[in-house]
Formats: structure tokens, C-alpha cells, sequence
């Protein structure tokens, strides 16, 4: 019953924790590109 409960929670946690980091990596690409955009400008 308990691992069952684990199995569960770690079905659930692992698809967050790659949308975070997948978030977490498009956001500092995106913030790479603006910042390399805006050095250009100058």
C-alpha cells in the first residue's frame, strides 16, 4: 500500500519537475536572446 502511494506521488512529481525545468530553461534562453538583441542594438 505504501509503495503503491510512492509509485503514485513519483508518477505525479516527475512530469512537474520537467515542466519546471523545461520552463526554467525556455525562460533563460529567452532572456539570452533579449539580452544578446539588445547588446546588438547598442
Amino acid at each position: 500500500m505504501i509503495i503503491k502511494k510512492c509509485n503514485g506521488l513519483r508518477v505525479f512529481l516527475v512530469p512537474a519537475c520537467v515542466s519546471v525545468w523545461a520552463s526554467c530553461v525556455a525562460g533563460a534562453n529567452a532572456w539570452q536572446q533579449e539580452y544578446i538583441a539588445i547588446d546588438t542594438k547598442k
